[in-house]
């Protein structure tokens, strides 16, 4: 016996703006942004139609702060996008929380000496390839002692999926 899933209906504004979009989850935020989950990216839809169409595999995570109801999506370049989520925003933030972990095949980690943290994560794209990321998290980034450290984490995650390193 199959199991019958439902398929989201957007607004038809943002079905406008996504004609071709297969939604997995979708959220109107207060701001009346809509972020939509595809496989493949989150789109966040403006109010006046524009679209901005970001591969999961440019998110480091996300954070959901309970107080606020906002959703806080971090970049890997730094970027943030924070959606506010006025109504039930589980299917949505369970959503993004799969897109994020399916594009990640391994990560490693490491304390930076002082503080702080670097990290490096070999991520799956949706067409298969992979590539490598690297953070560096909570502590100067042009250190020469830090940069050798990341390059270091970079080669052990690389090393790890069989990419050259």
């Amino acid at each position: 016996m199959g199991i019958l899933r439902r398929t989201p209906q957007l607004p038809d504004q943002v079905r406008a703006a996504l004609p071709d979009a297969k939604p997995l989850a979708w959220a109107t935020a207060a701001g009346g942004e809509t972020g939509v989950v595809t496989v493949d990216h989150l789109a966040i839809v403006a109010k006046d139609g524009a679209v901005r169409e970001i591969p999961w595999t440019l998110f480091d995570g996300a954070d959901w702060d309970d107080e606020t109801a906002t959703l806080t999506l971090r970049e890997v370049d730094g970027g943030t996008h924070a959606l506010r989520l006025p109504d039930d925003p589980r299917r949505f933030t369970q959503a993004v929380r799969m897109r994020i972990e399916a594009s990640l095949v391994h990560v490693v980690q490491r304390p930076v000496p002082g503080g702080g943290m670097v990290r490096a994560a070999v991520r799956r794209d949706p067409a298969g390839t992979l590539s490598s990321q690297v953070s560096i998290l909570g502590t100067a980034r042009e250190d020469r002692e830090v940069l050798d450290l990341a390059a270091e984490v970079e080669a052990e995650a690389r090393g790890a999926v069989g990419l050259p390193v």
